[in-house]
């Protein structure tokens, strides 16, 4: 017998659904203007550009008032290949809201509270956890 019964899922909750005997047919991602203060970042670092498995790779969305940088509303902060549960930089998200990004100590302090957050495993060909780490870190402060 054939279902045809449609759900709609969070990213994060779609993490957790068993996808035995599903069809995604679409997937719909909110428009976000620039004009609003949306500035999203994308990395992947990699031995190479194409067809390699990244050592971590990274998204930053952060709404920013464009005259005083100041994040307006809670971040998102994504990370993959520091192990396999962390998704989102949970503590960096919350420190960030209604900060300066302007401010060198907010930023210092913000690269902190990740450093302790970010928890890479160890898992061979894995580049190692201080390495994965690091990277966590200098991508944030390359987008803020």
């Amino acid at each position: 017998a054939r279902s045809t019964d449609t759900k709609s899922v969070s990213m994060l909750d779609f993490l957790k659904v068993d996808m035995k005997g599903k069809l995604i047919v679409s997937v719909e991602l909110p428009a976000l203007a620039k004009a609003d203060g949306y500035v999203m970042r994308r990395f992947k670092i990699t031995k190479r550009y194409q067809n390699a498995h990244a050592y971590v790779n990274a998204a930053f969305m952060f709404r920013v008032d464009p005259v005083t940088f100041t994040v307006k509303e809670r971040p998102s902060i994504c990370f993959g290949g520091i192990n396999p549960t962390f998704v989102h930089a949970n503590a960096t998200e919350a420190f960030l809201t209604d900060k300066s990004l302007t401010d060198s100590k907010i930023v210092q302090q913000a690269l902190d509270v990740l450093e302790k957050e970010l928890e890479p495993d160890h898992k061979l060909p894995d580049a190692s956890p201080e390495y994965r780490r690091t990277l966590g870190r200098n991508l944030l402060y390359k987008v803020s």
